[in-house]
Protein backbone atom coordinates (compact mmCIF):
# COMPACT_ATOMS: atom_id res chain seq x y z
CA UNK A 1 0.00 0.00 0.00
CA UNK A 2 1.23 3.61 -0.76
CA UNK A 3 1.98 5.90 1.45
CA UNK A 4 -0.63 8.19 0.15
CA UNK A 5 -3.45 5.71 0.26
CA UNK A 6 -2.83 4.25 4.02
CA UNK A 7 -2.54 7.93 5.49
CA UNK A 8 -5.94 9.04 3.71
CA UNK A 9 -7.91 7.65 5.94
CA UNK A 10 -6.65 8.94 9.00
CA UNK A 11 -7.80 12.43 9.81
CA UNK A 12 -5.53 15.33 10.38
CA UNK A 13 -3.10 13.85 7.49
CA UNK A 14 -3.08 15.14 3.99
CA UNK A 15 -0.45 13.91 1.34
CA UNK A 16 -0.47 15.47 -2.15
CA UNK A 17 2.12 15.25 -5.13
CA UNK A 18 4.40 17.88 -5.18
CA UNK A 19 3.73 19.86 -9.03
CA UNK A 20 6.28 19.65 -11.14
CA UNK A 21 8.34 17.14 -8.76
CA UNK A 22 9.21 13.70 -7.84
CA UNK A 23 8.44 12.77 -4.07
CA UNK A 24 5.21 13.11 -1.63
CA UNK A 25 4.68 16.21 0.58
CA UNK A 26 3.29 15.04 4.38
CA UNK A 27 1.35 17.95 5.54
CA UNK A 28 0.22 17.84 8.80
CA UNK A 29 -1.57 19.58 10.82
CA UNK A 30 -2.09 20.26 15.10
CA UNK A 31 -5.07 20.41 17.54
CA UNK A 32 -4.72 24.13 17.19
CA UNK A 33 -4.58 24.49 13.18
CA UNK A 34 -0.76 24.92 13.09
CA UNK A 35 0.77 23.10 10.02
CA UNK A 36 4.19 21.34 9.64
CA UNK A 37 5.16 19.57 6.20
CA UNK A 38 7.40 16.76 5.42
CA UNK A 39 8.64 16.42 1.90
CA UNK A 40 9.86 12.77 1.28
CA UNK A 41 12.65 12.33 -1.92
CA UNK A 42 15.08 14.60 -0.87
CA UNK A 43 14.84 17.61 0.76
CA UNK A 44 12.52 18.27 3.95
CA UNK A 45 10.98 21.00 4.87
CA UNK A 46 9.01 21.84 7.85
CA UNK A 47 7.61 24.41 10.23
CA UNK A 48 4.47 26.70 9.15
CA UNK A 49 4.43 26.60 5.24
CA UNK A 50 8.40 26.09 5.37
CA UNK A 51 9.66 24.06 2.84
CA UNK A 52 9.66 24.15 -0.80
CA UNK A 53 12.46 24.33 -3.28
CA UNK A 54 15.03 25.82 -0.80
CA UNK A 55 13.17 28.55 0.04
CA UNK A 56 13.65 28.61 3.58
CA UNK A 57 10.35 30.56 4.72
CA UNK A 58 9.74 27.94 7.60
CA UNK A 59 10.76 28.85 11.39
CA UNK A 60 12.00 25.60 11.08
CA UNK A 61 14.10 23.91 7.84
CA UNK A 62 15.68 20.75 7.09
CA UNK A 63 18.15 20.03 4.06
CA UNK A 64 19.84 17.18 2.57
CA UNK A 65 23.11 18.08 0.70
CA UNK A 66 25.21 16.12 -1.52
CA UNK A 67 28.10 15.66 -3.45
CA UNK A 68 31.44 13.48 -4.41
CA UNK A 69 35.11 14.71 -3.78
CA UNK A 70 37.52 13.15 -5.55
CA UNK A 71 40.74 14.75 -4.64
CA UNK A 72 42.16 16.97 -1.05
CA UNK A 73 40.58 19.98 -2.53
CA UNK A 74 37.81 22.18 -0.81
CA UNK A 75 34.59 21.64 -2.59
CA UNK A 76 31.24 23.03 -2.12
CA UNK A 77 28.31 20.89 -2.63
CA UNK A 78 23.98 21.85 -2.88
CA UNK A 79 21.04 20.50 -1.64
CA UNK A 80 19.82 17.39 -3.23
CA UNK A 81 23.52 17.66 -5.37
CA UNK A 82 22.30 20.34 -7.55
CA UNK A 83 24.79 22.54 -8.54
CA UNK A 84 23.91 26.28 -7.16
CA UNK A 85 21.41 24.72 -4.76
CA UNK A 86 21.82 26.86 -1.72
CA UNK A 87 20.38 27.23 1.72
CA UNK A 88 18.43 30.89 1.26
CA UNK A 89 18.70 33.28 4.31
CA UNK A 90 15.67 35.91 4.14
CA UNK A 91 16.11 39.35 4.32
CA UNK A 92 16.34 40.73 8.29
CA UNK A 93 16.62 37.38 9.89
CA UNK A 94 19.32 35.30 12.11
CA UNK A 95 19.48 31.65 11.17
CA UNK A 96 20.92 29.04 13.80
CA UNK A 97 22.44 26.30 11.76
CA UNK A 98 23.46 22.54 13.09
CA UNK A 99 25.07 20.69 9.84
CA UNK A 100 25.67 16.75 10.32
CA UNK A 101 28.35 15.71 7.75
CA UNK A 102 29.01 11.91 7.20
CA UNK A 103 31.23 11.02 4.86
CA UNK A 104 32.28 7.28 3.06
CA UNK A 105 34.91 6.13 0.04
CA UNK A 106 32.80 4.47 -2.78
CA UNK A 107 32.87 1.31 -3.16
CA UNK A 108 34.75 -0.79 -1.28
CA UNK A 109 37.14 1.55 0.62
CA UNK A 110 37.00 1.98 4.40
CA UNK A 111 37.52 5.70 4.47
CA UNK A 112 34.80 6.42 7.03
CA UNK A 113 34.20 10.17 8.72
CA UNK A 114 31.31 12.44 10.47
CA UNK A 115 30.87 15.42 12.06
CA UNK A 116 28.66 17.99 13.44
CA UNK A 117 29.13 22.05 12.60
CA UNK A 118 26.91 24.52 14.59
CA UNK A 119 26.41 28.16 14.04
CA UNK A 120 24.53 31.39 13.81
CA UNK A 121 24.42 33.97 10.61
CA UNK A 122 22.45 37.11 10.38
CA UNK A 123 21.54 38.96 7.32
CA UNK A 124 20.68 42.41 7.36
CA UNK A 125 21.28 45.70 5.16
CA UNK A 126 24.52 45.01 5.46
CA UNK A 127 25.10 41.99 4.05
CA UNK A 128 24.78 38.16 5.60
CA UNK A 129 27.79 37.57 8.30
CA UNK A 130 28.20 34.63 10.22
CA UNK A 131 28.13 35.62 14.11
CA UNK A 132 30.86 34.32 16.53
CA UNK A 133 32.72 30.89 15.84
CA UNK A 134 31.74 27.98 14.21
CA UNK A 135 31.18 25.17 16.97
CA UNK A 136 32.79 21.59 15.21
CA UNK A 137 32.80 18.22 16.70
CA UNK A 138 35.05 15.57 14.97
CA UNK A 139 32.81 12.39 15.43
CA UNK A 140 35.02 10.45 14.00
CA UNK A 141 37.28 10.08 10.41
CA UNK A 142 39.42 8.01 9.09
CA UNK A 143 41.51 10.16 7.25
CA UNK A 144 43.15 12.98 9.02
CA UNK A 145 43.16 15.13 5.47
CA UNK A 146 39.11 15.17 5.19
CA UNK A 147 38.10 18.40 6.30
CA UNK A 148 34.37 19.97 6.45
CA UNK A 149 33.25 23.86 6.88
CA UNK A 150 30.16 25.98 6.52
CA UNK A 151 29.95 29.59 5.50
CA UNK A 152 27.48 32.66 5.53
CA UNK A 153 27.82 33.88 1.93
CA UNK A 154 27.15 37.68 1.82
CA UNK A 155 27.19 38.20 -2.16
CA UNK A 156 24.33 35.63 -2.58
CA UNK A 157 22.76 35.31 1.21
CA UNK A 158 22.95 31.95 1.94
CA UNK A 159 24.85 29.45 3.89
CA UNK A 160 27.42 27.02 1.75
CA UNK A 161 28.51 23.80 2.87
CA UNK A 162 32.04 22.74 1.90
CA UNK A 163 33.39 19.47 1.94
CA UNK A 164 37.66 18.06 1.51
CA UNK A 165 38.34 14.87 0.62
CA UNK A 166 41.51 13.20 -0.08
CA UNK A 167 44.19 12.43 -3.41
CA UNK A 168 43.09 9.39 -5.10
CA UNK A 169 39.84 8.51 -2.84
CA UNK A 170 36.06 9.34 -4.15
CA UNK A 171 34.11 10.41 -0.97
CA UNK A 172 30.50 10.50 -1.00
CA UNK A 173 29.16 13.22 1.24
CA UNK A 174 26.37 13.78 2.73
CA UNK A 175 25.06 16.37 5.02
CA UNK A 176 22.18 16.61 7.10
CA UNK A 177 21.35 20.67 8.06
CA UNK A 178 18.96 21.87 10.08
CA UNK A 179 17.66 25.50 10.42
CA UNK A 180 16.07 27.93 12.98
CA UNK A 181 14.96 31.15 11.80
CA UNK A 182 14.03 34.14 13.51
CA UNK A 183 13.13 38.44 11.81
CA UNK A 184 11.54 41.21 12.67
Amino acid sequence: MSADKSLQHIPQFTTMPLAGEQGWSLVLKGPQGQLASLRIDGFVGGGNGGGGGGSGQGLIDYYIVEGTTTDDVEKEIFIEGIEGSRIQIAADSAVYYQADFVARTVGTGTDVAAWTLKGLANRNAGGTVDQGLIYEERIASTDPNFSVDVRANSVVNTINIYVQGAVGKTIAWRVHCSVLRTNQ
